[in-house]
């Protein structure tokens, strides 16, 4: 079986000669565990700074730290946008919540399903 490898893609041939992709699973899917083996995170970048705001002290403190002067700059609508993504956050991972037990029933109803036709 001949198999080329590119990162997280792995095409390959089977004995029948036909050309297959495979996708490691984490790809497709990042918000469930890895079972095949660790991910290596990448380095942080020089060049890019990045931070997690989730108040305007935090956006201070990143600015102060980036040599930016927060009284400089005219941000007094940066807290009702705060305000506004944190309330976005909450509902889209309450929303991935529920659409995560909906699979989480489906796969066990699935499951129980297959028993039941395997026991007859």
């Amino acid at each position: 079986m001949e198999q080329r490898r590119t990162g997280a893609y792995r095409t390959g041939k089977n004995v029948s000669g036909t050309t297959y992709l495979r996708i490691k699973r984490y790809e497709l899917y990042p918000f469930q565990e890895n079972n095949s083996g660790k991910i290596k995170p990448t380095a942080p970048s020089a060049k890019y700074k990045v931070a997690l705001i989730t108040a305007r002290k935090d956006l201070d403190a990143f600015l102060k730290g980036n040599q930016f002067l927060p009284q400089n700059y005219e941000l007094k609508s940066v807290d009702g946008l705060i305000k506004d993504t944190a309330q976005s956050n909450a509902a889209a991972e309450e929303g991935l919540t529920n659409r995560s037990k909906s699979f989480q029933e489906k796969d066990n109803s699935a499951a129980e399903q297959n028993q039941d036709d395997n026991g007859r």
